[in-house]
Protein backbone atom coordinates (compact mmCIF):
# COMPACT_ATOMS: atom_id res chain seq x y z
CA UNK A 1 0.00 0.00 0.00
CA UNK A 2 1.24 3.44 -0.88
CA UNK A 3 -0.37 6.71 0.01
CA UNK A 4 0.07 10.42 -0.53
CA UNK A 5 -1.73 13.46 0.79
CA UNK A 6 -3.36 15.71 -1.81
CA UNK A 7 -5.11 18.90 -0.67
CA UNK A 8 -6.79 17.44 2.39
CA UNK A 9 -7.34 14.02 0.88
CA UNK A 10 -5.36 10.82 1.31
CA UNK A 11 -5.03 8.64 -1.76
CA UNK A 12 -4.15 5.03 -0.98
CA UNK A 13 -3.12 2.61 -3.70
CA UNK A 14 -3.57 -1.12 -3.04
CA UNK A 15 -1.81 -3.41 -5.53
CA UNK A 16 -3.86 -6.63 -5.58
CA UNK A 17 -2.10 -8.65 -8.28
CA UNK A 18 -4.18 -8.28 -11.43
CA UNK A 19 -6.09 -5.26 -10.13
CA UNK A 20 -5.25 -2.02 -8.38
CA UNK A 21 -7.60 -0.41 -5.87
CA UNK A 22 -7.35 3.32 -5.28
CA UNK A 23 -9.06 4.63 -2.18
CA UNK A 24 -9.46 8.36 -1.57
CA UNK A 25 -10.43 9.58 1.89
CA UNK A 26 -10.82 12.96 3.52
CA UNK A 27 -8.08 13.49 6.12
CA UNK A 28 -10.28 15.30 8.58
CA UNK A 29 -7.53 17.83 9.34
CA UNK A 30 -8.78 20.47 6.94
CA UNK A 31 -12.19 21.98 6.32
CA UNK A 32 -13.53 24.10 3.51
CA UNK A 33 -12.53 27.77 3.57
CA UNK A 34 -14.93 30.03 5.38
CA UNK A 35 -16.84 27.22 7.09
CA UNK A 36 -17.04 26.91 10.82
CA UNK A 37 -16.23 23.67 12.57
CA UNK A 38 -19.20 21.37 13.18
CA UNK A 39 -20.01 19.96 16.59
CA UNK A 40 -18.79 16.43 17.25
CA UNK A 41 -21.51 13.82 17.37
CA UNK A 42 -21.57 10.16 18.24
CA UNK A 43 -22.27 7.70 15.47
CA UNK A 44 -25.55 5.83 15.74
CA UNK A 45 -25.51 2.03 16.15
CA UNK A 46 -26.84 1.68 12.59
CA UNK A 47 -24.00 3.81 11.22
CA UNK A 48 -21.46 1.77 13.17
CA UNK A 49 -22.91 -1.52 11.87
CA UNK A 50 -22.91 -0.22 8.29
CA UNK A 51 -19.31 0.99 8.55
CA UNK A 52 -18.10 -2.25 10.16
CA UNK A 53 -19.82 -4.32 7.45
CA UNK A 54 -18.22 -2.16 4.74
CA UNK A 55 -14.77 -2.66 6.33
CA UNK A 56 -15.27 -6.45 6.58
CA UNK A 57 -16.31 -6.66 2.92
CA UNK A 58 -13.35 -4.52 1.82
CA UNK A 59 -10.83 -6.55 3.84
CA UNK A 60 -12.14 -9.94 2.63
CA UNK A 61 -12.23 -8.69 -0.97
CA UNK A 62 -8.58 -7.65 -0.76
CA UNK A 63 -7.61 -10.89 0.99
CA UNK A 64 -9.22 -12.90 -1.82
CA UNK A 65 -7.55 -10.76 -4.51
CA UNK A 66 -4.11 -11.17 -2.90
CA UNK A 67 -4.32 -14.93 -2.40
CA UNK A 68 -6.52 -16.38 -5.14
CA UNK A 69 -6.66 -16.26 -8.92
CA UNK A 70 -9.31 -16.55 -11.61
CA UNK A 71 -9.25 -20.34 -12.14
CA UNK A 72 -9.22 -21.41 -8.46
CA UNK A 73 -11.92 -23.74 -7.16
CA UNK A 74 -14.53 -23.03 -4.52
CA UNK A 75 -17.17 -25.16 -2.89
CA UNK A 76 -20.36 -24.41 -1.04
CA UNK A 77 -21.63 -26.93 1.48
CA UNK A 78 -25.30 -26.77 2.41
CA UNK A 79 -27.37 -28.74 4.86
CA UNK A 80 -30.81 -30.21 4.15
CA UNK A 81 -33.76 -28.14 5.28
CA UNK A 82 -34.82 -30.69 7.88
CA UNK A 83 -31.36 -30.62 9.55
CA UNK A 84 -30.32 -27.32 11.10
CA UNK A 85 -26.98 -27.70 12.91
CA UNK A 86 -25.94 -25.28 15.61
CA UNK A 87 -23.26 -22.69 15.02
CA UNK A 88 -20.67 -24.78 16.86
CA UNK A 89 -21.54 -27.90 14.83
CA UNK A 90 -21.13 -26.00 11.56
CA UNK A 91 -17.74 -24.65 12.65
CA UNK A 92 -16.71 -28.16 13.66
CA UNK A 93 -17.80 -29.64 10.29
CA UNK A 94 -15.92 -26.93 8.35
CA UNK A 95 -12.83 -27.43 10.54
CA UNK A 96 -12.84 -31.20 9.91
CA UNK A 97 -13.11 -30.65 6.15
CA UNK A 98 -10.23 -28.16 6.18
CA UNK A 99 -8.07 -30.57 8.20
CA UNK A 100 -8.72 -33.36 5.66
CA UNK A 101 -7.94 -31.01 2.76
CA UNK A 102 -4.75 -29.83 4.47
CA UNK A 103 -3.58 -33.45 4.86
CA UNK A 104 -4.25 -34.18 1.16
CA UNK A 105 -2.40 -31.02 0.12
CA UNK A 106 0.54 -31.85 2.38
CA UNK A 107 0.86 -35.30 0.76
CA UNK A 108 1.09 -33.57 -2.64
CA UNK A 109 3.67 -31.07 -1.32
CA UNK A 110 1.34 -28.09 -1.68
CA UNK A 111 0.30 -25.40 0.78
CA UNK A 112 -3.42 -25.03 1.41
CA UNK A 113 -4.75 -21.47 1.30
CA UNK A 114 -8.40 -21.09 2.15
CA UNK A 115 -11.06 -18.73 3.40
CA UNK A 116 -14.25 -20.12 4.80
CA UNK A 117 -17.39 -18.41 5.91
CA UNK A 118 -20.15 -20.08 7.86
CA UNK A 119 -23.60 -18.62 7.27
CA UNK A 120 -26.56 -19.45 9.43
CA UNK A 121 -29.84 -18.17 8.15
CA UNK A 122 -32.86 -17.04 10.09
CA UNK A 123 -34.54 -20.08 11.70
CA UNK A 124 -38.01 -18.48 11.50
CA UNK A 125 -37.86 -18.23 7.69
CA UNK A 126 -38.69 -21.64 6.21
CA UNK A 127 -37.00 -21.42 2.81
CA UNK A 128 -33.55 -20.27 3.95
CA UNK A 129 -30.61 -22.64 4.29
CA UNK A 130 -27.46 -23.07 6.31
CA UNK A 131 -24.25 -23.14 4.29
CA UNK A 132 -20.48 -23.02 4.44
CA UNK A 133 -18.40 -21.66 1.54
CA UNK A 134 -14.72 -22.55 1.14
CA UNK A 135 -12.46 -20.86 -1.40
CA UNK A 136 -9.15 -22.57 -2.15
CA UNK A 137 -6.69 -22.72 -5.00
CA UNK A 138 -6.08 -26.23 -6.30
CA UNK A 139 -3.58 -27.38 -8.89
CA UNK A 140 -5.97 -30.21 -9.76
CA UNK A 141 -8.98 -31.86 -8.19
CA UNK A 142 -8.47 -33.91 -5.06
CA UNK A 143 -10.63 -36.78 -3.84
CA UNK A 144 -11.63 -36.21 -0.21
Amino acid sequence: MRYKVLCGYIRQRWDCGDTVEIEEKHTGKYGARGQTREKKRKATPEEIKKHNQWKRERDVRRLIKWNFRERDYWITLTYPKDYRPTWEEMKDHAGKLVRKMREKYKKQGWTLKYIYTVLQSDPEVADTSTSCSIVNPMKKQLQI
